[in-house]
């Protein structure tokens, strides 16, 4: 996280954080979900970055961090994902 917005920084982006949690089809084990859930939000408070829920939004192979970027219009854009 320091390296994106080392990078995003460096060209001025602002950005928003998000936390893409376990959607209705998933595979393997909820308790696994919920641990690796519980390890990316750790690291997002860690990062002392605002963020939000995106409930349901995660692959379907595990959650994610999205990163949406905002153009000189104030539109958001999806960028990346960690």
């Amino acid at each position: 996280m320091n390296f994106v917005d080392y990078i995003y920084g460096l060209f001025g982006f602002k950005y928003s954080l998000g936390l893409s949690t376990r959607p209705a089809t998933f595979l393997g084990d909820a308790a696994i979900w919920d641990k690796s859930e519980k390890m990316i939000e750790d690291a997002l408070i860690k990062f002392g970055k605002p963020y939000k829920i995106n409930k349901g939004d995660g692959a379907f192979y595990g959650p994610k961090i999205d990163i949406d970027l905002y153009d000189a219009f104030g539109r958001n854009h999806q960028c990346g994902t960690v």
